[in-house]
């Protein structure tokens, strides 16, 4: 049921705009896995895209795995292209920890859950319709944008010449 998902997406390029299927051009890769068995809602979906139907991706160096001692989900991804955009969906109630290196870009749209935490190097990361206990946002080089509502304890930090706005759209 897609009212007990939620959507994340991690990709080089950026927008405010939520993906569309002309943003998602050519899946390349896609994994399902069972995750901790909420009621009618107990996969995650990963899915690599490419945003140039022309080009391939090296999807080789793309790991998922589900830990169920911890129930933590890792996507790891090495030497990652530019025109590659990861998406994930998952249960509503799933905790969060991504950390993107360079200019890998984050947006979470309609998540809910305890613990949200986000770490970008160089890439900005977007917050739209966001409910946590724990909400904490780090950026060393990109911007971070709250959209809609975002909720809970939230902690944003920002360096270098990033910016950080939060308001309502």
């Amino acid at each position: 049921r897609l009212s007990e998902l939620f959507r994340c997406s991690c990709s080089p390029s950026f927008s405010d705009a939520p993906a569309t299927p002309k943003d998602l051009k050519k899946t390349v890769k896609q994994w399902e896995l069972l995750v901790n068995p909420f009621t009618n809602a107990d996969r995650a979906f990963i899915s690599v895209h490419v945003t140039d139907a022309n080009q391939t991706a090296n999807v080789d160096g793309f790991h998922v795995h589900y830990d169920d001692q911890s129930n933590a989900l890792k996507i790891l991804g090495d030497e990652v292209d530019s025109n590659v955009t990861v998406e994930l969906t998952a249960p509503i109630k799933c905790d969060l920890h991504i950390k993107t290196k360079d200019k890998g870009n984050v947006k979470i749209q309609k998540m809910e859950s305890d613990l949200c935490h986000v770490h970008t190097e160089g890439g900005h990361c977007v917050l739209k319709s966001v409910k946590g206990h724990e909400v904490q946002v780090q950026s060393t080089g990109g911007n971070v944008t709250g959209l809609q509502t975002v909720h809970g304890n939230v902690n944003i930090s920002t360096s270098l010449d990033s910016v950080s706005s939060l308001g309502q759209t």
